[in-house]
């Protein structure tokens, strides 16, 4: 229903903006600006890519019956085939090659990393179809547990890009740092994204790692006084999604257990045994309501 809301209202602004004698737009490139008085911050070309699009839209309508449509598993097999061809491109192009891409610059960088997270993220949908399939009779999910590990370390290798990239310049320009609008906003997304993953493998201590890290980074976009109120609706809306998710990792926990993070996670106790201790049993209930 929400897709068809968005149509809907889509079709209703192309329709008002053919009839007052105006171009038919193209799909938009850039952020809407903060204000009158900045300027737009540019999303990576490989955005608006037909095959980029193509795949967002085949992801978001997995769960939506379409009559003779293929069955979702294949669905999102093609879904990651697409990610996986633009990434590949994407690494020829900005950064030479797979080997080299670690040493290429940021501003060339920053052009994979959209591609790493939906590749991922495409990945997980593919790994949870296929443990779906498993439960209810339809074969065994063998590389289920491969497509999650491949997914967590596509979105963290975005993560870091997207990190490094804000990190570059202590107040990034529109000069210098032209995507830093569009890291800024995606970097959550993909530690929200990491922590899903986690999730759904019963990793509950790296989850909570990683929602706990989106946190502030939803909380300063909420205090942004310069945007306007349905965008500013929109990040309170996110902050608190955050701090929910928080919530339901820790208690999603086995009871009476400490929550743990693995090796090269967030954590600041060690519990003995080679984790991180992030909280611990008697705290967890606490720590969730915040």
């Amino acid at each position: 229903e929400t897709v068809r809301w968005y149509r809907k209202s889509i079709e209703k602004i192309m329709s008002a903006s053919s009839s007052s004698g105006s171009p038919t737009a193209k799909p938009p490139t850039t952020v809407t600006p903060r204000s009158s008085t900045t300027p737009s911050y540019p999303n990576p070309t490989v955005s608006s890519d037909p095959r980029f699009v193509a795949a967002r839209h085949i992801l978001s309508n997995l769960s939506t019956h379409l009559p003779g449509a293929p069955p979702p598993a294949d669905r999102c097999e093609d879904a990651v085939s697409l990610f996986s061809v633009l990434l590949q491109e994407c690494m020829t192009k900005h950064c030479g090659s797979d080997d080299h891409a670690s040493e290429s610059p940021l501003s060339a960088r920053i052009h994979v990393a959209l591609v790493q997270y939906e590749y991922g993220h495409a990945i997980l949908r593919r790994a949870d179809l296929a443990r779906e399939a498993d439960d209810s009779g339809g074969g065994g999910p063998e590389s289920a547990d491969a497509d999650q590990a491949l997914a967590v370390d596509q979105m963290k290798q975005a993560a870091s890009i997207y990190e490094s990239y804000l990190d570059s310049s202590d107040v990034p320009s529109a000069k210098f740092h032209p995507y830093a609008e569009h890291a800024r906003c995606q970097l959550p997304r993909c530690l929200v994204g990491i922590g899903d993953a986690h999730l759904h493998s019963g990793r509950h201590g790296d989850a909570t790692a990683a929602y706990l890290r989106a946190v502030p980074l939803r909380e300063k976009a909420a205090r942004d006084e310069g945007l306007g109120a349905g965008e500013k609706l929109k990040n309170m809306r996110l902050c608190a999604e955050a701090h929910a998710l928080v919530a339901d990792a820790l208690l999603a926990a086995p009871p009476g257990a400490d929550v743990t993070v693995s090796g090269g996670e967030d954590g600041d106790r060690d519990d003995g045994g080679g984790n991180k201790l992030l909280v611990a049993a008697a705290e967890r209930i606490d720590y969730a309501r915040g």
